[in-house]
């Protein structure tokens, strides 16, 4: 009797294991139909992007965008991509620059463009906005994607670490253009790739065809929104446990950069010192120019790879500048060095068919809170710059 009951009890198990697998995947599936609901979006703050632990998948990106276009239909979508800067870190989410740079292009162009922030602390240039991008474009929409990067940034043309998994979720589902160089780039350019370990890639390409079909990561993503959270997080300590949407972004306006401290101004100074080196240091002998050393030749390809050249038309790549009190604190000799490698590698986008400008030359230091960071009048300058340099040069 005890032996039947034993054997009823597997099979319930069993049935009800194969139940509930069931039921959360059709519930996943239905899930990547409907956007994520954040209220009043302005940008994905710090508890609902991946360095917070909550890993939105591609599709949910996606749906902000053409909700964005939903509610803003016969505008240009205007696409924020990019880092921190683009971000707007330094600023509250009240004051990001990116609801200025709404308000200066209704003032400019009345009606004509609908600005979405997808930049996220930590990605590249070529990252998160840009996939988002990639697909509207093919789809015929009308979108524009602005995105930064630094002189300083090295990158993976399939992203790179805490977004890399998203870029073989957006392939999985065929969103972006047929690239092979971009997908073989980490196997057959061993000497340039930032992941050398294979397996690596591969890990990634199985878990997004597990979610494409079974679509776990848009049901675990919507019951942390909405149910219960699942990571601790250090600013939420014992709250870590909330669901994820009764948390508000936690940024503040921070204050201007405090230039007599003298341990932050000497990691700055520092920051830009390594970077340099970190370029001329490999410099060989013998190369027919600046542009065969090894970085621009990295740079280049890595460049090459990132975008299938019929996507190009429509990006603007943004040289975004460094707190100016950390290049007047270096040797005339240092100052030389840096603008001439920021010259070079504004110039490898534009080589690459890129259209590119530079932004953020012009502004005090008084406009910094840290090393590249803008205080909310930093953020309205840099708004207004931009506004103004999507002119008719850009605005098609």
């Amino acid at each position: 009797m005890n032996r039947e009951k034993q054997k009823n009890y597997s099979r319930y198990f069993l049935l009800g294991t194969a139940l509930g697998f069931m039921l959360c995947t059709i519930m996943g599936q239905m899930l990547t139909t409907s956007p994520l609901a954040v209220p009043h979006f302005e940008r994905f703050h710090e508890y609902i992007n991946p360095n917070g632990g909550f890993y939105l998948t591609y599709n949910e990106m996606l749906a902000q965008a053409r909700k964005t276009m939903a509610e803003k239909p016969g505008r240009k979508l205007l696409i924020i991509g990019g880092d921190s800067v683009f971000y707007g870190e330094g600023q509250s989410i009240e004051h990001c620059w990116t609801i200025a740079l709404q308000e200066e292009l209704d003032r400019l162009y009345p009606g004509r463009y609908a600005v979405l922030n997808l930049a996220l602390p930590g990605t590249k240039v070529f990252e998160a906005g840009n996939w988002v991008y990639e697909k509207l474009k093919r789809e015929g929409k009308n979108v524009l994607l602005v995105t930064n990067a630094m002189p300083s940034t090295v990158f993976e043309p399939s992203g790179t670490i805490p977004l890399h998994y998203m870029f073989f979720d957006a392939v999985e589902r065929g969103a972006l253009e047929t690239f092979p160089e971009r997908l073989s780039f980490a196997e057959k350019h061993k000497e340039w790739s930032l992941f050398q370990d294979d397996s690596h890639g591969e890990s990634l390409k199985l878990r997004a065809l597990f979610n494409h079909y079974l679509a776990p990561e848009e049901l675990w993503t919507r019951f942390t929104y909405y149910v219960m959270g699942n990571y601790y997080h250090r600013s939420t300590a014992a709250a870590s446990l909330l669901p994820r949407r009764v948390f508000k972004d936690p940024f503040i306006d921070r204050p201007t950069f405090d230039r007599t401290d003298v341990e932050k101004l000497d990691h700055g100074i520092s920051q830009v010192r390594k970077f340099l080196a970190g370029i001329t240091a490999l410099y060989e002998g013998g190369k027919a120019s600046e542009y065969e050393q090894f970085f621009w030749r990295r740079l280049r390809g890595c460049t090459q790879c990132a975008v299938p050249a019929a996507t190009r038309d429509s990006i603007i790549v943004a040289i975004t500048a460094i707190n100016p009190l950390f290049i007047d604190e270096l040797t005339p000799r240092e100052k030389d060095d840096y603008l001439h490698i920021k010259k070079l590698w504004r110039e490898n986008f534009e080589r690459c068919g890129f259209k590119t400008v530079e932004l953020n030359e012009t502004l005090a230091s008084e406009n910094y809170v840290d090393f590249d960071h803008l205080n909310q009048a930093g953020g309205k300058l840099m708004a207004k710059e931009l506004a103004a340099r999507l002119g008719d040069k850009y605005n098609d």
